[in-house]
């Protein structure tokens, strides 16, 4: 034996078979969650985002015909429209979220006579002299950046940047005449902030796909229903688009916010670093052993500790997992070894049970107080 050990148990393929299994768990969990923040969650997003596009696109189509709009007019407006990206409307309560503009913004006459005072947007002065006394201070200065929880004055905001929003379409669209602005106010949202990092970085800037333009493939999936007047529920040419980019004609259930993707990326990280301590943990198991010789114990680590030391085992778990305790003295304190014959030795038969021989030598130079479970008399006199 190495050492002049009578008996040497190194670390067994029990344990580094339970090693390498939550290893490869781990890691493989950490790239799961890691594909989910960098490309599934993204592009989860994206088709939703398109999915949300087709269905604007469709409602705005519908206005577009219903208000006798030409074909070049409805193409050139498709060729400029972004994505139906992700909106924070949790920024005001939950009945301002979907309101329209303000009159004085749709009404192209009212507005097209309004005059730009100082660096104020178009309107504005004439909209907060119009409002009456409330709980909303119109006059007070308005804040810089939208605030979690502060819904009235990220509403006075909100419409603020509306009013510049439709500044810069009037600029585009006003000189088309009224039919056209009447249309194109009744397509817009009021200014939210969009959140366009939830998809994947080469879509942050797209705009409506080719398809959307084709004002006649629309008319002619759109005419029954228009004529009708029947209610549409699913967007157009959406089957065909998503035939074409190879995707499931069912859209995703919901949006993953920004936090949702972060998560997947400190699970990740973090699995990864469980990986990676367990596969230094293995490593550094790799050269300990637990062994015997005629005087001692040697513990894993390389701990020696004389039979004559052993004043207490307490051996209750042995039998069924393997482990015992041994109590010894070192000094005036008492200390505790282990005796793990699961991760070293194991109990093989056909390898002679190294673990079990190991601890049949301790117990065989082992003199005092012995902790095992007593089976009890259960039988009735």
């Amino acid at each position: 034996m190495d050492n002049n050990y009578l008996e040497k148990c190194s670390v067994t393929r029990w344990f580094w078979l339970r090693a390498c299994i939550l290893i490869t768990l781990f890691t493989g969990l950490s790239l799961f969650f890691l594909y989910d923040w960098k490309v599934g969650y993204p592009e989860k997003n994206y088709k939703l985002t398109q999915y949300h596009t087709f269905e604007k696109a469709r409602d705005y189509f519908v206005k577009h015909v219903q208000m006798g709009r030409s074909k070049e007019q409805w193409t050139k407006f498709a060729q400029q429209q972004e994505l139906a990206y992700f909106s924070h409307r949790e920024i005001v309560e939950p009945y301002r979220q979907h309101e329209e503009w303000p009159s004085i913004l749709t009404n192209y006459r009212s507005y097209s006579s309004t005059k730009k005072a100082g660096e104020s947007p178009r309107g504005w002065d004439e909209f907060i002299s119009s409002q009456s006394k409330g709980d909303l201070d119109w006059t007070a200065p308005l804040p810089s950046e939208f605030i979690k929880g502060e819904y009235d004055e990220n509403y006075r905001l909100l419409i603020y940047r509306t009013f510049q929003k439709a500044e810069e379409l009037f600029a585009e669209y006003g000189a088309q005449g009224e039919a056209q602005w009447e249309f194109i106010t009744s397509c817009q949202d009021l200014a939210f902030e969009q959140d366009r990092m939830i998809v994947p970085e080469q879509y942050r800037d797209e705009l409506w796909p080719p398809i959307l333009s084709d004002y006649d493939a629309f008319y002619a999936l759109a005419k029954e229903d228009i004529e009708q007047g029947l209610e549409i529920n699913e967007p157009y040419l959406w089957k065909e688009y998503t035939s074409e980019m190879k995707w499931s004609q069912t859209p995703p259930k919901e949006m993953m916010k920004g936090y949702k993707i972060d998560e997947q990326l400190y699970f990740g990280v973090g699995g990864l670093l469980v990986a990676l301590i367990g596969a230094i943990y293995a490593l550094r198991m790799k050269p300990r052993y637990m062994a015997v010789d005629q005087e001692a114990y040697y513990a894993p680590g390389g701990k020696k500790i004389l039979f004559t030391a052993i004043h207490k085992i307490d051996k209750r778990k042995w039998e069924t997992k393997g482990l015992a305790t041994l109590f010894f003295k070192e000094g005036n304190e008492t200390k505790k070894a282990k005796v793990d014959g699961m991760v070293y030795g194991q109990f093989d038969k056909e390898q002679g049970e190294p673990a079990q021989k190991l601890f049949d030598v301790i117990m065989a130079n082992f003199k005092g107080e012995l902790i095992e479970f007593v089976a009890e008399d259960t039988e009735q006199g």
